[in-house]
């Protein structure tokens, strides 16, 4: 159970995994035959050096690969105290002393032991794995009339595919068919099916549930959605936490103490039986408490079981929609105090429709303006440039096409066109103050609705009221932290009146609107003094916010090449109840790392006291090193099949 110790660390192939086993099994033979020729049948041959000699070669099977691994360490490494070396030395000392069965019984043992671990995390592995690399080996591309079945990998952008009902989506690509029903569960947790139209994006991972659909390819194979999702669970180990860390540093120094204090065990009484001639110095005795207490002290229980416990929380949040980028976010987590969430996307649909246009000036005028404000906003992917759009192409307006038409995009306020002696400017009320435009109006109330201003020349026009819809399941989330102990708060650079109209309505404790990036970043610095914070958003714009942050979370990370890069926690689906699920993993995470702590150190320190006292055994010590190790193992897999209530 060596294989994550060292910084040479080296891992077992299934090839090499299935010798290990094969091995074992003739060692366990060999031992059984030995343990009825010496307790049960006592022929009288078997005893002397014809009983070393047969459990010399019961050892080999097993102790051969372990050997040559603890020679390769101490001269190809320098690296002496080790827990190789130290099963190595306690086998060699329990033979020296006579205790064959137990030397071979403790490799055996360490053996069997190797194997179960690396059948565990394969497991851990595989089951996180399972959940979203499907990927199919071959597609059907169309070539003019034709059709060929070819690998995903030598596809490139622009090539047309062809995917019937019950295939699953290789690359990501651009639906060409007016409509198609897919499945994204892989990708987002979600079992219900999505309707996708002409023009959306269609992602690797998904399944075509009713009729065929033609997507043209947007990326190549490695850089798919769904690879770079992969290669982040692959990655995500790498990211270590703290505790994780320290107990690795811990065993450096921790085994040489061990070797150190297994010498005493042996020296102190030696020493004593120079000093009192009534002190009987027993080497035999001694040495062989010396022997329990290595093979007890050895840490593999607690280098195996704590990452493998973190590894299998990253594999039941990933079964929930959860990506963590590392072990570290997941061990953090339980830390926070208050999460932060912006509001368009996350705690609201971010589908924008316009509900009210008010116009001051004349009719005959009303049309030229709105073709200029259409111009505007097509510039701009905002959900509410968007639904500005949509509402005025379908009155019927057209967008100007003048080459001479000037343009200008004032970040976090909204749009300035100049043209002659002409000025219009299309934006929040910071745009409208930063220019002098006066928007008190009788019959404009903003109260829970988004308003984008129009002015003229320094005169408001027009205004477009807008509303969005906040998502079911932001209700239940917010409640749900705030029961949990967490102090919810939400920045947005929507107006004030409608971030605190959502705020109230979503029982948020503290809530800003009218904000720049920077002024989100102000406000988190102030509310980081109550302690760590996590802060929600879409991952698009709020970049610069989440590298702030203590941890950060993405919603809807599928569809968003920023949120990947940018959060440490990916929400495959744009539900903000994740958070919740996120902190219930991460809490009975933690619960499971501390379990498997007290009873590793609970079991070793009371074996260490017994073989000090005189009472241990071998026996003993290898159900202390390796049976409960297998034990911690056992412990972290519950998580795999961990599921939020």
């Amino acid at each position: 159970m060596h294989s994550h110790h060292h910084d040479h660390e080296h891992s077992h192939g299934d090839g090499d995994a299935k010798s290990e086993l094969i091995f074992s099994l003739i060692t366990f033979v060999l031992l059984v035959i030995g343990l009825v020729f010496e307790y049960a049948i006592q022929p009288h041959w078997f005893h002397g050096v014809v009983r070393s000699i047969w459990y010399i070669v019961a050892v080999i099977p097993v102790g051969w690969n372990i050997a040559r691994e603890a020679f390769v360490l101490i001269f190809g490494h320098a690296d002496v105290f080790n827990e190789i070396v130290l099963m190595l030395v306690a086998t060699i000392g329990a033979m020296a002393i006579g205790e064959y069965p137990e030397a071979v019984m403790l490799l055996l043992l360490y053996t069997i032991g190797e194997y179960l671990e690396h059948r565990a995390n394969s497991r851990a592995r595989k089951s996180i794995a399972s959940l979203i690399d499907t990927r199919p080996e071959q597609v059907t591309r169309l070539v003019g009339n034709t059709k060929e079945l070819v690998a995903p990998s030598v596809c490139i952008p622009g090539d047309k595919l062809l995917i019937l009902p019950g295939e699953r989506v290789a690359l990501d690509g651009t639906l060409l068919s007016l409509s198609g029903t897919l499945n994204m569960a892989a990708l987002t947790g979600e079992s219900m099916p999505v309707e996708l139209y002409e023009g959306s994006e269609v992602k690797a991972g998904a399944i075509v549930v009713s009729s065929p659909i033609q997507i043209e390819v947007a990326k190549p194979f490695g850089e798919s959605t769904l690879a770079r999702i992969l290669q982040l669970v692959d990655n995500a180990s790498e990211n270590k936490p703290k505790t994780e860390r320290f107990i690795r540093r811990f065993a450096r120094v921790y085994t040489p103490i061990v070797f150190a204090l297994a010498v005493l065990v042996v020296l102190i009484p030696f020493v004593i039986s120079l000093f009192s001639s009534s002190y009987v110095f027993n080497f035999s005795n001694s040495f062989y408490k010396a022997l329990v207490f290595l093979v007890t002290s050895c840490p593999c229980a607690l280098i195996i079981g704590i990452p493998l416990s973190y590894y299998s929380g990253i594999g039941a949040a990933s079964k929930h929609g959860l990506i963590f980028k590392g072990a570290r976010f997941l061990e953090l987590l339980p830390q926070i105090r208050t999460f932060i969430f912006d509001k368009t996307g996350t705690l609201t649909k971010g589908m924008f429709k316009v509900t009210n246009e008010l116009c001051l000036i004349n009719e005959s005028d009303v049309h030229e303006v709105q073709r200029v404000v259409l111009t505007l906003e097509e510039q701009s992917t905002h959900p509410v440039a968007e639904a500005i759009c949509d509402y005025l192409i379908a009155k019927g307006t057209t967008p100007l096409s003048d080459i001479n038409l000037h343009m200008e995009e004032l970040p976090g306020m909204g749009m300035r066109y100049s043209q002659d002696d002409t000025v219009i400017l299309v934006g929040n009320p910071k745009l409208m103050a930063s220019h002098g435009v006066s928007i008190n109006n009788e019959e404009i109330s903003n109260a829970g609705e988004t308003v984008i201003y129009v002015a003229q020349n320094g005169r408001l026009v027009m205004c477009f009221k807008l509303s969005d819809e906040v998502k079911p399941s932001s209700h239940r989330a917010i409640e749900q932290l705030k029961k949990s102990g967490y102090f919810s708060a939400m920045l947005s650079g929507d107006n004030s009146q409608t971030v605190e109209a959502v705020a109230k309505l979503l029982s948020i404790d503290e809530a800003w609107g009218n904000l720049m990036p920077e002024d989100k970043i102000t406000h988190m610095k102030r509310l980081r003094q109550q302690g760590a914070i996590a802060f929600v958003g879409d991952g698009i714009n709020d970049a610069p916010v989440m590298a702030v942050s203590d941890l950060s979370f993405a919603m809807g990370g599928v569809g968003s090449d920023a949120a990947i890069e940018a959060a440490d926690v990916i929400i495959q689906s744009d539900d903000p109840y994740k958070t919740v699920e996120a902190v219930e993993i991460a809490r009975k995470t933690h619960r499971i790392v501390v379990s498997n702590i007290i009873l590793i150190l609970f079991v070793k320190l009371l074996v260490m006291l017994l073989a000090l006292l005189g009472v241990g055994t071998l026996i003993m010590a290898i159900l202390a090193d390796v049976g409960v190790t297998l034990l911690a193992i056992l412990n972290a897999l519950r998580l795999l099949r961990y599921k939020v209530k």
